[in-house]
């Protein structure tokens, strides 16, 4: 049996850890006006945009809060196909 399927197991797992953006990330998103600027988790949550960064995943950020980019993809695949057509 895994390990990591055992109740035991699951009680010691680590403490989700909140993913604030920090004011001086949102300072530095901003002052990037020339390019789209987006800030991931590891869970491919989008956690901050700047402007240019929002007009590219407008698609995404229209779906649902908070916004992932892996559901987005497996759950809205003919709209995440034309956003990502690689």
């Amino acid at each position: 049996m895994l390990t990591a399927l055992t109740p035991e197991a699951r009680k010691h797992r680590k403490a989700t850890v909140k993913d604030n953006v920090s004011p001086g990330i949102r300072v530095l998103l901003d002052s990037m006006d020339h390019l789209p600027a987006v800030v991931f988790n590891n869970r491919l949550d989008i956690l901050a945009v700047n402007e240019l960064g929002r007009a590219l995943y407008t698609t995404v950020l229209d779906t649902e809060s908070p916004v992932n980019t892996a559901r987005f993809m497996f759950l809205h695949e003919d709209t995440a196909r034309e956003l990502f057509p690689e």
